[in-house]
């Protein structure tokens, strides 16, 4: 029997773990690679050239949209799938896009018959660094580098009260509230060298 070769994306090891525990079960299924961002998701896909990619779409570093993209250019299926979702839900989707078809968890579907009733595009979920604006990232950048506001307000040609109202925006939308906590996220988002 021919298996359906996978490469797993996510950046926390115990949601790739559990994902690989509940494929592995399924005896025409082969976890062929993991990855735990979107350069390493690109690189490894078109290496492996595996059947099927499994992608957490908000993780640190490329905006989930970019990195689909571009694994889209090896010509890979289509579906969305909830973190909450159930093992049968999860392998009966993963069949479902390996037949040609698109899988959208029922709650996604919801959201775009809603979408489409209200004549709106819906919305869907961004990762924290995505609802960042251009200008929060690069102070991000800066503050995970050691500068001071007093310095970035100088660097930026912007007020002092400026920079700490981004810095305390992005704070707030990153959930963070200490600049180690913001140095540590900088990090994993490779904006910064460890």
């Amino acid at each position: 029997m021919e298996k359906i070769s996978i490469v797993l994306v996510d950046d926390h090891t115990l949601v790739r773990q559990g994902i690989r525990m509940i494929l592995e079960q399924e005896p025409d299924f082969q976890i062929v690679g993991e990855a735990g961002d979107g350069k390493e998701a690109i690189r490894k896909v078109s290496e492996l050239n595996p059947d099927l990619v499994l992608l957490d779409y908000a993780m640190p570093g490329p905006p989930g949209g970019d990195v689909i993209a571009q694994i889209k250019r090896f010509n890979r299926a289509d579906g969305y799938i909830l973190k909450d979702t159930a093992a049968p839900e999860l392998v009966s989707a993963i069949r479902s896009i390996l037949k040609g078809g698109i899988y959208l968890s029922p709650s996604i579907s919801k959201i775009l018959v809603r979408g489409y009733q209200g004549k709106k595009m819906p919305k869907f979920p961004k990762s924290p660094y995505e609802n960042l604006t251009r200008r929060e990232r690069e102070i991000l950048k800066l503050l995970a580098e050691g500068y001071s506001v007093k310095e970035i307000s100088a660097n930026l040609k912007l007020s002092i009260k400026t920079v700490d109202a981004h810095k305390n925006n992005l704070m707030k939308k990153l959930d963070i509230h200490d600049r180690t906590h913001l140095v540590r996220y900088a990090i994993r988002c490779k904006l910064v060298e460890p």
